[in-house]
C-alpha cells in the first residue's frame, strides 16, 4: 500500500511497506551474522593458542580424556602396571605313573629272583668216593652271600625253597639248590662250598652251606656204580 504525504517544500513523499525491514528484525539477523563469524574463525584461533602453560595445574580429569585413547608411551614409568610378588607354592601334584625299569648291573636288586642249572659227571667205571665239582654263578653279585639248602629228588622242599624243577623259587635271603636226577652219586653228599673269606678274600679256605658274593662250588661223591652223572637247578633270591 502506498501512503503520499506533503513534505515542508509542498512536494509530495511517498512510502512504501516493503521498503525497510523493522528495527528488531535487523538487529537478529546482524547477531546470527556475528555468530556465525566466529563459529567459522574461533576454533582453529583457540585451538592454536591453547598450550599446556594455558592450561592450569590439576585441572583436567577423567571425564575430560577420551576412553580408551591413553597408551603406555603417554604413561611414565612409573605408572605402569608392575608385577607383583611371588604367592605361596601351590600343592604337589599326583606322582606320575613308573617309568621302565633301568638295566641291572652290579649287584642283584632286592627282591630279584636268579636260577640256573648245573651238572656233576666222572670217569666210567665202578670207583666210590670219586668226587665232581661244578659252578654256582649267579652272574650279578649278593652283598654278603647266601645260606644254602640242597633238596634232594625224594626229599620235601622246605619252606624257603618252592616252585618245581622247571620253575625253582627261593625266599628273599635263600639260594636252593634242586637235585633233578642222579645216578651213580650219593645225594646226601652234596654240598655247597663258598670260596675265600670275607676277612681274608684271598685265602684257600672254603665253607660250606653258604655261596660268596659272586657264587660258590657244588660238590658231590660217587656211589660206586657203572654210570655217574647228577643234574639240577637252582634259585637264589637277593634280600
Amino acid at each position: 500500500m502506498t501512503t503520499s504525504a506533503q513534505d515542508q517544500t509542498g512536494r509530495p513523499e511517498h512510502t512504501s511497506s516493503r521498503g525497510r525491514l523493522p528495527r528488531s528484525t535487523a538487529a537478529l539477523v546482524a547477531v546470527v551474522a556475528l555468530s556465525v563469524a566466529f563459529a567459522g574463525s574461533g576454533g582453529a584461533v583457540a585451538g592454536s593458542l591453547i598450550t599446556s602453560k594455558q592450561i592450569k595445574d590439576n585441572t583436567i580429569t577423567s571425564a575430560d580424556v577420551k576412553n580408551k585413547t591413553i597408551t603406555s608411551n603417554d604413561l611414565a614409568n612409573s605408572a605402569l602396571p608392575r608385577p607383583g610378588a611371588t604367592g605361596p607354592a601351590g600343592p604337589a601334584g599326583a606322582p606320575g605313573p613308573a617309568g621302565p625299569a633301568g638295566p641291572v648291573t652290579g649287584d642283584v636288586p632286592s627282591g630279584v629272583t636268579l636260577r640256573g642249572s648245573f651238572y656233576l659227571t666222572a670217569p666210567q667205571g665202578s670207583p666210590a668216593g670219586v668226587a665232581s665239582a661244578a659252578d654256582i654263578s649267579p652272574g650279578l653279585r649278593n652283598a654278603n652271600g647266601l645260606p644254602v639248602t640242597v633238596v634232594t629228588q625224594e626229599g620235601v622242599k622246605p619252606p624257603q625253597c618252592g616252585g618245581s624243577i622247571w620253575n625253582p623259587t627261593a625266599a628273599p635271603g635263600h639260594i636252593c639248590v634242586f637235585i633233578a636226577l642222579s645216578l651213580g652219586y650219593d645225594q646226601d653228599s652234596l654240598e655247597v662250598y663258598r670260596q675265600g673269606d670275607p676277612q681274608n678274600p684271598a685265602s684257600n679256605s672254603a665253607t660250606t652251606g653258604r655261596i660268596g658274593p659272586a657264587g660258590g662250588v657244588i660238590l658231590a661223591a660217587t656211589a660206586g656204580t657203572d654210570l655217574h652223572f647228577l643234574r639240577g637247578v637252582w634259585a637264589a633270591t637277593a634280600p
